[in-house]
């Protein structure tokens, strides 16, 4: 990282002109690169966002088309480029998707198992979204993953209020930070009625269970006050609870895994008879979480 040697010839001639490093190593070991294919418009008459791999960042594999817009986007949407970082043992993006007409752009979250199938979280939802005049038009995020600093996440951003076509000269482009909550991409929302959440089978790894949620929500009608909470039940793999860990042994969770300091105090969920998850490692199981009037972040073991 201190001395450099520059390359004669282009790594990867032909594409671009919009291009991000997907992962310095991703979770198979090869250099992935998110990009334009040459002749893209020629192909679909639209931006669409392409993978190339490398071992050694000279020689790249053919281009594969991993996003482009559908016909629910409608005539008029784009997508300008995409970056990605491996988070956990998956993958998450953020699309930058083109509006042609006024010619804006903004954020969508994307998320994949294997870094070539991806899926878009919710194409209704933006995921960062043009808030300020110096960002009016276009908002993209930088290459890199979010840093995790004191248990936020630190996104670094452009904004800039001109689009194509924009006399010259230009205004002003600025970088921006959005903070976000670790974990808090999207969450599993509990209404007024206890909703309940299984997860398919799992071998359990050991160690606890810990929650990131956040059931501090109240609300009122004109009959009564919903508070909220989160309960856990664990159940074997034919569907029934285990005894200790039922539903009605769980000890609501009614506050937020987030401190006052904008950190994250993960919790530990409990029964009333004193069991640990940590004693049914290796031994398949699912869980059922109980949501109502919270936000479900996520869910993860201590190991041990």
């Amino acid at each position: 990282g201190v001395r450099w040697t520059l390359v004669p010839e282009p790594v990867a001639p032909g594409h671009g002109d919009r291009t991000n490093a997907l992962f310095t190593r991703d979770l198979n070991g090869k250099f992935v690169v998110l990009t334009r294919k040459p002749k893209m418009m020629a192909d679909y008459n639209t931006r669409c966002v392409y993978r190339i791999e490398s071992e050694d960042f000279i020689h790249w594999s053919p281009a594969e088309l991993v996003m482009k817009p559908d016909l629910g986007d409608g005539p008029n949407m784009q997508f300008y480029s995409m970056t990605g970082f491996v988070y956990g043992d998956q993958y998450l993006g953020v699309l930058e998707r083109m509006h042609t007409v006024p010619d804006v752009l903004d954020q969508e979250l994307t998320v994949s198992r294997d870094g070539h199938d991806w899926q878009r979280v919710d194409r209704s939802q933006t995921f960062m979204a043009r808030e300020k005049e110096w960002e009016g038009n276009w908002v993209h995020v930088a290459s890199n993953p979010p840093i995790d600093h004191q248990g936020r996440l630190w996104w670094f951003y452009c904004g800039r209020h001109y689009r194509h076509g924009a006399a010259i000269p230009h205004r002003e482009s600025r970088i921006g930070m959005a903070t976000s909550r670790v974990d808090g991409f999207v969450s599993i929302e509990g209404g007024p009625e206890e909703g309940r959440l299984l997860t398919k089978t799992l071998t359990w790894p050991g160690g606890d269970l810990e929650i990131n949620a956040d059931a501090r929500t109240s609300e009122m009608d004109y009959f009564r006050l919903y508070r909220g909470s989160v309960r856990v039940a664990v159940l074997g793999p034919d569907g029934r609870e285990i005894e200790g860990f039922r539903v009605e042994e769980s000890v609501p969770f009614t506050a937020d895994t987030e401190n006052r300091q904008g950190s994250m105090d993960y919790h530990r969920p409990q029964w009333t008879g004193g069991r640990r998850l940590a004693e049914l490692k290796g031994q398949p199981v699912k869980l059922a979480f109980y949501v109502k009037y919270a936000h479900l972040y996520s869910m993860r073991a201590t190991g041990g």
